[in-house]
């Protein structure tokens, strides 16, 4: 493993990603780190996103030194920092309605945590900014931000589901194996409905360098006009896929994974992935995939798996069907693409 270039799991949130992690980091030899920057549980990406948006998107040619400072510290998987990093993130929870508040400030609008229901309907919590609680940045700055080696002969694997529109930026800066999770979009958004997910709209557009770059990703005016009715949730979806769909053409190395062929086949996909991965197959790896094939609710990471890719199915409303298929062929995300969400040919 010693000399292996970190693995970084990403993908949209309920796409599967942390049933990869958790399958991936069975493998010998592996330090597993999971959601390093997720401001709402990690001190270190508090600090160092400062004003960036809770999903940056940054091309490899944008400037972002916190964010540098962060990936550094992250991809160096030291042990220790990172339980340094949850202990301090029990100690930043006690204020979580500020938090919440600070999220929600630099997205343009509060997020509603089902557990803080009060923040935003009141907002009567001052935004938990990094200036106004210096000697909690100063410790963090001082604790956590070292970019050292790590454990010698750990293979690092890092998941996450706030990088996939600066992915391209990251392995711009760091040598990183990027794994990306893909999952069909009304499945995608049926687990965003029956979650009541916070963040499900996330106001993307508030970001000046996406503001920048959205003639990239937008059809020509010549093509049919906005589908009707504009819901964002959809158009954000597919809006992200196609900034996606965009980055995977530009980096044919990266590693693509259908959850949906994942569900069907797993003992058999996964062992494809970890022979692309340089990571060893063993029992261990088996029995995992096997204890994680269970009934599970909620945000566990237990599903039954042969279950999930026509879950949708009795979920959405024809309607939802049909925007969200209106909004794929509005992007025009291109026919290889699609077929990524339910094959596993990369």
């Amino acid at each position: 493993m010693n000399g292996c270039p970190p693995i970084l799991i990403v993908g949209l949130p309920r796409s599967g990603t942390t049933w990869v992690g958790e399958v991936l980091s069975s493998a010998r030899a592996t330090t597993y780190i999971s959601e390093p920057d997720n401001e709402k549980l990690s001190p270190l990406a508090w600090l160092c996103k400062g004003s960036l948006h809770r999903f940056p998107y940054l091309t490899h040619a944008d400037s972002a030194p916190g964010y540098e400072e962060f990936w550094a510290t992250a991809l160096a998987g030291r042990d220790w920092t990172w339980s340094l990093n949850t202990a301090l993130g029990m100690i930043l929870r006690e204020r979580a309605a500020g938090l919440e508040a600070c999220v929600g400030e630099k997205t343009g609008y509060v997020y509603l945590d089902r557990s803080m229901r009060t923040v935003g309907a009141r907002r009567r919590k001052t935004p938990f900014h990094a200036e106004n609680h210096r000697l909690m940045a100063h410790l963090i700055r001082r604790l956590l931000l070292r970019s050292s080696p790590g454990p010698g002969g750990q293979r690092i694997i890092i998941k996450s589901v706030h990088a996939p529109l600066s992915v391209d930026w990251i392995g711009g800066h760091f040598d990183v194996t990027v794994v990306f999770v893909l999952r069909n979009p009304h499945s995608l958004y049926a687990s965003y409905k029956r979650m009541r997910m916070p963040d499900g709209f996330r106001n993307l557009h508030i970001q000046e360098t996406l503001r920048r770059d959205m003639p990239r990703y937008l059809p020509k005016e010549s093509l049919p006009l906005l589908p009707e009715p504009m819901d964002p949730v959809f158009f954000q979806i597919m809006l992200m896929y196609k900034i996606i769909e965009q980055q995977i053409e530009a980096h044919p190395k990266w590693v693509l994974v259908s959850h949906d062929r994942l569900c069907i086949t797993p003992q058999e996909s996964y062992q494809h992935m970890f022979g692309k991965l340089g990571l060893a197959w063993s029992d261990n790896t088996h029995q995992k995939i096997d204890s994680l094939n269970r009934p599970g609710a909620g945000f566990a990471i237990r599903r039954v798996s042969s279950q999930q890719p026509a879950k949708w199915k009795a979920e959405l409303s024809v309607t939802e069907r049909m925007n969200i298929e209106r909004w794929r062929d509005w992007f025009g995300c291109g026919i290889s693409f699609v077929s990524m969400w339910t094959s596993n040919d990369r």
